[in-house]
């Protein structure tokens, strides 16, 4: 397990308060997504310490523009297996804002984000944590890319057939939300790891 100085843990704590507050979504009414983004990747970041990798925060920009949060370096169980990972952490999320609970069954995945460019399917992350109430579920970014499309393409094949007109239909079909340009679908989490190769789940206890 990796020990950190006190001081260690409070500077990486206002690093990453200066990184992730300093930035609200012009969509995010309220900052409540911000809020609850940063709350996640405090918790992501305290079980990756725990399970001894040390942890490199992503810059304003990278976050941005990049879409990866944290790298994470450890030494395997040979000496000479090093295990990396740029991670991309995804809090909690409802189907719809106006929702009273979060849904974990569901996933929302971004092909193209709010300005129609690549979304955090298409960033450098090597893995997506997405947060569930209990833990969390470590996606290889590439693999679940390749079997999204994949499973959109199977249940509904391309085209009109593949678009929905609002969140309510976007399961296994891709929606672009009113006055925006993004892509975005929603999968099911059991099939997701059922169906995504090498998906690992991380206990938050």
């Amino acid at each position: 397990m990796a020990n950190t100085h006190p001081k260690r843990k409070r500077a990486r704590k206002n690093r990453q308060e200066e990184i992730y507050m300093a930035y609200k979504n012009k969509y995010d009414k309220g900052g409540n997504c911000s809020v609850m983004g940063h709350r996640a990747e405090g918790t992501f970041s305290n079980l990756a310490e725990v399970r001894g990798f040390n942890i490199q925060e992503a810059t304003r920009q990278e976050n941005m523009h990049e879409h990866w949060d944290f790298a994470l370096d450890r030494w395997g169980d040979k000496d000479d297996d090093l295990v990396y990972m740029l991670v991309d952490v995804k809090a909690r999320k409802k189907t719809r804002r106006k929702d009273t609970k979060f849904n974990d069954e569901w996933v929302w995945l971004e092909f193209k984000n709010v300005q129609g460019h690549n979304g955090w399917l298409k960033g450098n992350a090597t893995h997506i944590a997405f947060e569930r109430e209990h833990d969390f579920v470590l996606a290889p970014r590439k693999n679940l890319w390749e079997w999204a499309n994949k499973e959109i393409k199977r249940r509904n094949g391309v085209g009109s057939n593949a678009t929905a007109a609002n969140a309510r239909d976007a399961r296994y079909k891709y929606y672009t939300r009113w006055q925006r340009k993004d892509v975005l679908s929603q999968v099911h989490m059991q099939d997701m790891m059922e169906g995504v190769k090498d998906t690992k789940v991380w206990k938050k206890t």
